[in-house]
């Protein structure tokens, strides 16, 4: 017999597969057995820690009854709209941009970081203002509040309903800091009532023209 026929039949005599007994399988399933209780049988800090992990994967969408509505949807869509073509002047600028930037997650169905948001409302709280804009500011303030119970509650027609107030008082604080006008003011200004029996003739103040 070679030395080489030697070593390959020592080699393949290694590789054999040896059957398992008996006790060496129940053993194998005794082990599995107590791990998967340890699993199920959590401590009460981990089961906390996973309990809170879930909650805040859950927390990435807002859902509330069926999701945000087309109708809640148009309405914050506009009003962000709106808010970028005010004047925003340079010392609101930064808490404008925050604010622009994490409500259109609302209109996604996603939660913005309502944190950023308030923090950004209590910069504009604590400029120096005159009496009208405090006013306005905290305002602003409280709506923010409303926006983050809308998200801790992960409703999203609740939260599109207080951005969409809170962005139509930042529009008007970003135009009363300026001391500007909103387009279309002069159009809401001495309008006549829709029927006036007394009334000869109706300015159209789009067109010019007189009825």
């Amino acid at each position: 017999m070679s030395a080489l026929f030697v070593v390959a039949s020592t080699l393949i005599a290694g590789l054999t597969i040896q059957p398992l007994d008996r006790r060496t399988l129940l053993h194998g399933v005794s082990r599995a057995s107590a791990a998967a209780a340890a699993v199920a049988i959590l401590p009460p800090v981990i089961a906390e820690e996973q309990f809170v992990a879930k909650r805040a994967r859950d927390a990435t969408e807002l859902k509330g009854s069926g999701g945000l509505s087309s109708y809640n949807e148009l309405k914050l869509t506009n009003a962000l709209k709106e808010l970028a073509g005010a004047p925003v002047a340079a010392d609101i600028k930064p808490s404008v941009d925050v604010i622009s930037g994490a409500l259109p997650l609302i209109t996604q169905n996603k939660v913005p970081d309502g944190a950023k948001i308030s923090q950004a409302a209590d910069a504009l709280a604590n400029l120096v203002l005159t009496g009208d804009l405090q006013t306005q500011a905290a305002s602003l303030v409280k709506k923010s509040a409303d926006i983050r119970a809308a998200i801790v509650k992960a409703d999203a027609n609740a939260a599109a309903i207080a951005a969409t107030a809170f962005v139509d008082e930042l529009v008007e604080f970003c135009y009363s800091y300026e001391g500007a006008e909103k387009p279309l003011a002069e159009l809401r200004m001495g309008v006549p009532p829709v029927f006036d029996a007394e009334r000869k003739k109706i300015d159209l103040p789009v067109s010019g023209r007189t009825l």
